[in-house]
């Protein structure tokens, strides 16, 4: 594989282990799946409430958005290690780019129309061109509505090279494009449109993400250079302001909370991301591999899992209740595992009959 120049670095994404990239989707995927799990089958609140000490453990696992953080993050280092020369590699770069986020998201918006027997004309052209969920625009029809994301991801891609060409130019223009982005988020909110909106459903907060991974793919090399004690500190730093962050988040009402300090989210999202990154390059044991392995399959089956899942979920809800009797209905825990496991089936289904064939025409382009 060819070697880019960033910077004053040089990297090949072939130098990263794949198998700890693939780790770190898959955990961003689960995170997500256990979000809709715990807020769908039961109300969330409840099932913070009743997990006593643990939510101060681990607060993270009760708000699982931050996977759809991590994915912006590790999306915007991912595309920054693969920088196209010249116009025909950059119009290669978008139909790769095309061939691995449609023929799937094609497939899954024609079952969803087609299940649901609803239609609405304006609602599948906002569908079909993936037109992001800007504040005060909702998607108007329920289809795949974790398809919201993808619409900020086209949006980020096409923003990309100008923001690359903008944080090459001169390295301290990513700190003034966060705070530009961080001023326009405050701006939105004087306004009457809701913190989670602005940050978490819109174009504001998640380009901060995407930067910031970009960002890091340019120090990348420098990063790594650093000694295992400054690692260390940074690490544990990174972990423990967004450890405190999600404590916070759950004790001011989570998505509901109108407190300034929602600003800070995307900084600590990719915090977390870019501790999953460089834990996901540490030399490991056979024994660690062994256990992530599980890991990197989610990973690697990870975007038809996130398109898949709440259609998976939706079904075993209205089983549960048009069979009332049944021993699925009575236990939250049976709904739980057969959610997962239909979602994994399904996700490793269309992997293997869509996105990988995809994917590899996608390749062959020249």
């Amino acid at each position: 594989m060819a070697r880019f120049t960033i910077g004053h670095s040089k990297l090949k994404q072939s130098e990263l282990s794949s198998a700890g990239i693939y780790s770190v989707r898959g955990i961003a995927a689960l995170l997500v799946l256990f979000l809709h799990i715990s807020s769908l089958l039961i109300p969330q609140q409840i099932w913070i409430e009743k997990s006593g000490h643990l939510r101060y453990f681990m607060p993270w696992l009760f708000r699982g958005e931050v996977g759809v953080g991590v994915f912006i993050f590790l999306s915007g280092f991912l595309l920054t290690l693969n920088i196209p020369n010249g116009g025909k590699a950059w119009m290669k770069f978008y139909l790769r780019r095309f061939s691995r986020i449609y023929p799937v998201y094609g497939l899954m918006l024609l079952v969803s129309i087609s299940t649901s027997r609803y239609w609405d004309f304006n609602g599948f052209i906002n569908a079909l061109f993936l037109f992001p969920n800007f504040p005060g625009t909702l998607w108007p029809a329920p289809w795949l509505s974790t398809a919201w994301s993808l619409g900020i991801e086209w949006t980020l891609y096409l923003l990309f090279p100008l923001i690359l060409f903008s944080i090459q130019n001169r390295s301290r223009n990513i700190l003034l494009l966060v705070i530009f982005f961080g001023f326009m988020i405050l701006f939105g909110h004087s306004f009457g449109t809701d913190f989670h909106t602005l940050v978490y459903g819109s174009i504001l907060g998640r380009i901060i993400e995407f930067m910031l991974g970009m960002w890091m793919a340019i120090n990348y090399k420098k990063l790594r250079s650093f000694s295992t004690s400054k690692t260390t500190l940074i690490l544990l730093l990174s972990y423990v302001s967004f450890h405190l962050w999600c404590i916070w988040y759950l004790q001011d009402g989570g998505s509901v909370s109108e407190s300034y300090l929602r600003i800070l989210q995307p900084i600590v999202e990719s915090l977390f991301g870019m501790a999953l990154i460089l834990l996901s390059q540490l030399p490991r044991t056979r024994i660690v591999d062994a256990i992530l392995k599980p890991l990197s399959f989610i990973g690697v089956i990870s975007y038809p899992l996130y398109l898949t899942h709440l259609v998976v979920l939706d079904g075993v809800k209205r089983y549960s209740i048009s069979n009332s009797g049944s021993l699925l209905s009575k236990s939250v825990g049976l709904e739980s595992l057969a959610i997962v496991i239909g979602s994994i089936i399904l996700a490793w289904i269309i992997h293997e009959s869509v996105e990988k064939p995809a994917m590899k025409l996608g390749r062959t382009i020249n």
